[in-house]
């Protein structure tokens, strides 16, 4: 079986959602020990070779595309090189779909954010999953989802039953665990400028990562801990500005590398994810995987990650936000040991491992 995955987003050390979830699942591919055979469409400037690592059974050939990841040069470019290459499957990981191209197409749909939050998107976002990503996913004989919650958004969608929705968690990476060596922690403090403790938030420029919503809660809370967030530079000014009367207590990170990310989430005291709508929720879990106590938004795909090892608020409500905030704090000071074991545990039992297993599995139903 040839099977060609899209990974031209992977392009650099900080990663997005979808990028992780390429990246591990490239990285499990290649350590299978079966027949498939294994084409990766990536950019001219791509690190992948570099961050599949030394493991693999075998070596996957890349195939270098000019047309960026998502648009219109990439609807005659990727059915030229699929078939030059006599591909059987192709799998698109993230929101490309191919039109006019007569290989099977297999769409893993992470999410129908540009649907459920149209006035955070543009028609022409709208138009292009309405006339593209369905017609294609609905051809298809299965979609790939990550949690039970967007399959039911897919299944309405897509008027599919759900055992055509296949729904394949994300995992956590083994890289994300406590990290409790003092000589990193006291490089990654000094590194951001980290106050001694901090609630951290893993923020983004996308307006339903919610983050000024969080800033207005945290002003209302009145907790005494710093906020750390992360977020692109453009939106840094505007952030501490909207925290009115805390910004001198609201510390915003431009960058952090991925590889920094356990120890920082090691360090917090707490992750507040209060994003509107989440087709996983990687981020979350990854925090729990290192001992982080998570306040999470009651919304989407966030409760059924979490389980009962996540604290939640309504995140259309920035005064329930302010008193998750106090009221979160106040029962960490409880928290057993035994507790916070339990939530790694937790977090432990998603695997990257299973994920791969079940996606090559999905591989040889679609073309049976």
């Amino acid at each position: 079986m040839r099977v060609a995955i899209d990974a031209r987003m992977l392009t650099g050390t900080a990663m997005h959602g979808i990028a992780r979830y390429v990246l591990q699942l490239l990285r499990g591919l290649v350590k299978e020990q079966s027949s498939l055979e294994l084409f990766v469409l990536v950019g001219r400037d791509t690190p992948l070779p570099g961050l599949l690592g030394n493991e693999a059974a075998r070596q996957p050939t890349f195939i270098t595309c000019g047309s960026p990841w998502i648009s219109i040069g990439e609807q005659g470019e990727l059915p030229r090189l699929l078939r030059r290459q006599r591909i059987d499957l192709f799998h698109s990981p993230s929101f490309v779909a191919l039109l006019g191209c007569s290989i099977p197409q297999l769409l893993t749909i992470h999410d129908l954010n540009h649907l459920a939050l149209p006035h955070y998107y543009s028609p022409l976002h709208r138009l292009y999953y309405e006339q593209v990503v369905k017609r294609v996913a609905r051809r298809a004989p299965l979609v790939l989802t990550v949690s039970r919650f967007s399959q039911g958004e897919l299944c309405r969608w897509l008027s599919k039953k759900p055992d055509q929705v296949v729904v394949t968690y994300n995992g956590v990476d083994a890289s994300f665990k406590r990290v409790e060596d003092p000589l990193s922690r006291s490089f990654v403090k000094r590194h951001y400028r980290l106050p001694e403790s901090f609630i951290f938030c893993l923020g983004s420029s996308r307006p339903h990562k919610n983050n000024r919503a969080l800033l207005e809660a945290y002003e209302r809370s009145q907790v005494s801990l710093p906020l750390v967030i992360s977020t692109p530079p453009a939106e840094l000014g505007q952030l501490i500005l909207a925290a009115k009367n805390k910004g001198s207590e609201v510390i915003a990170l431009p960058f952090i590398d991925d590889a920094h990310l356990p120890t920082i989430y090691s360090l917090a005291e707490l992750l507040v994810f209060p994003s509107l709508y989440e087709g996983f929720g990687l981020p979350a879990l990854e925090a729990m995987a290192c001992g982080c106590p998570v306040l999470l938004s009651e919304s989407s795909s966030l409760p059924e990650i979490a389980g009962e090892f996540g604290f939640y608020f309504d995140p259309l409500n920035v005064e329930a936000m302010a008193q998750g905030l106090r009221a979160t704090l106040a029962q960490l000071g409880r928290e057993t040991a035994e507790r916070r074991e339990q939530r790694i545990k937790h977090a432990r039992s998603f695997t990257w491992d299973r994920l791969v297993h079940d996606t090559v599995a999905t591989y040889e139903r679609f073309l049976q």
